[in-house]
């Protein structure tokens, strides 16, 4: 997870204000995202969960680099 801006090859989903963006091809892998929020005292922390199963072939997807 990262902040990012979109781009072409990207969905953008609204979510309670927030705008969700990810790429179109890694969108597909999927059905089910959740996004969870947790505040504390001085921070606050992201858990992310999916039904995303990974496969070797996604290594040479360009949504798996590295930022």
């Amino acid at each position: 997870m990262a902040l990012d801006e979109a781009k072409e090859n990207d969905n953008i989903f609204k979510v309670d204000g927030y705008n969700v963006i990810i790429d179109k091809d890694l969108s597909t892998k999927f059905s089910v995202v959740n996004i969870y929020y947790n505040s504390f005292e001085y921070y606050g922390n992201f858990k992310i969960t999916t039904d995303f199963i990974w496969k070797d072939e996604y290594h040479y997807c360009d949504w798996s680099k590295k930022w």
